[in-house]
């Protein structure tokens, strides 16, 4: 890439984001449970809050977030700069991505342009949310698995490993993803590739699994739990897709006062893993009574998930409340307005993403074997989500995917789709 070049791109798609941070109203980041985490490391130096540790969060964007505040002395701005720069980064990976996929320079700058200017990326960019730097991670996944494979060299193999790891620690949902793209490894015989991927992935995550147990004897975040009996409890269908299901941690608490009280006055830092398993077994008992209505709301769940409309419909701050007036019947209150330029900015933006995205995943079904780790992580979000809950910000990382097939659709519009080798061999 010349100079002139990943410059064009900074200011393409920094710019933007930089104006937007400028004029916008700054939050306070006390909310957010990863500044938190980010605290607990520069005041306590360890990964916990006020001293006390804890392992249902992922580490990766809490410890980027402590070095931005101690580079920057703790100034706001100065940290969320650094996040739109990180953001940033994901316009090159996906401009040389495309490039690398679609051999068309053309195609390649179109995806630059549906990454500046995406509104709901330039929104979350400036919030202390993991979205913009698991969006880079997941990118930057995908551009060197790629290049592992086409290239086959140990220099690619080794930073492939290593994103792979980050990304994990980031969120490790994308697991199932990476997981069946290493298997793709093995269904082609490329058996270094595949060992040394996994290796210095497992590397990378290995100090993180090993804190974890050692805490609590969890191998994962045990949040899922949580999240898991949000979507799957009597008020889910109800709440959902509406609603916040962060609104029923209220409830999701009260079942583990009322019938597991001596787990509710564990210290948090010994918790985890059992409060997790017990709410994943309150989560798997409901679905087993309720199997119709379960089904029937995962299918809603994957609908809901690729909605240009913003879900939840409503949002939600410290004033929103919800009352329980009965079996699942409840009220809520400070409801707080959502912009309509936001929420119409969005569903134009997102539609004709999704619209041409898919158009260009026609045009490119010959080289599916090239795309397939898009394939594993639309499986991966869609299958994670459908069980949970749905939510636009947790989708958003995955729409690269639709800004990649969009800009090769646009950038083959009036020519025939050059042929191109084929990544993998069948």
């Amino acid at each position: 890439m010349s100079v002139l070049i990943f410059f064009s791109i900074f200011f393409i798609s920094f710019i933007p984001r930089f104006l937007f941070l400028t004029f916008s109203k700054l939050a306070d980041p006390g909310w957010s449970p990863h500044w938190n985490l980010a605290t607990g490391l520069l005041h306590y130096r360890t990964f916990g809050y006020h001293g006390e540790r804890v392992t249902d969060i992922e580490p990766g964007y809490a410890f980027s977030l402590a070095a931005a505040r101690w580079i920057t002395h703790d100034h706001l701005f100065a940290v969320l700069s650094i996040e739109i720069a990180l953001a940033y980064l994901g316009a090159i990976v996906l401009n040389q991505f495309t490039l690398l996929l679609s051999q068309n320079k053309k195609g390649a700058w179109i995806s630059v342009l549906f990454y500046a200017f995406y509104p709901y990326f330039i929104a979350q960019s400036i919030a202390i949310i993991e979205v913009p730097i698991f969006t880079t991670a997941l990118i930057a996944c995908a551009f060197f698995y790629v290049r592992a494979v086409k290239k086959q060299g140990l220099l690619s193999d080794v930073a492939c490993g290593l994103i792979f790891g980050v990304t994990v620690l980031v969120r490790s949902m994308i697991l199932p993803a990476l997981f069946l793209s290493l298997l793709a490894l093995l269904w082609q015989k490329k058996l270094r590739s595949f060992f040394l991927i996994f290796f210095i992935s497992f590397l990378v995550c290995f100090p993180w699994l090993l804190r974890s147990h050692h805490i609590d004897g969890s191998w994962i975040p045990p949040r899922s739990g949580w999240n898991l009996l949000q979507g799957n409890c009597i008020y889910s269908d109800k709440i959902i897709p509406a609603y916040n299901p962060d609104l029923l941690d209220a409830y999701v608490s009260q079942l583990l006062d009322q019938e597991r009280p001596e787990l509710a006055d564990v210290e948090r830092e010994t918790l985890g893993k059992e409060v997790d398993d017990y709410f994943t077994m309150k989560a798997y008992a409901f679905i087993k009574a309720n199997p119709w209505r379960t089904f029937k709301l995962k299918i809603k769940n994957i609908f809901y998930l690729f909605c240009p409309k913003i879900v939840p419909f409503y949002s939600m701050d410290d004033r929103t409340r919800i009352r329980f007036l009965g079996r699942e019947q409840f009220q809520i209150t400070g409801i707080p307005k959502r912009g309509v330029l936001r929420e119409a900015s969005h569903f134009v933006t997102y539609s004709f993403l999704l619209i041409a995205g898919i158009c260009g995943m026609y045009q490119r079904r010959r080289f599916w074997r090239d795309d397939l780790i898009f394939y594993f992580i639309l499986l991966t979000f869609t299958a994670v989500y459908s069980l949970y809950w749905p939510a636009t910000r947790l989708r958003t990382p995955l729409d690269f995917i639709f800004m990649f097939y969009a800009a090769v659709f646009l950038g083959n519009f009036r020519r025939p789709l050059n042929p191109q080798p084929k990544c993998f061999q069948a």
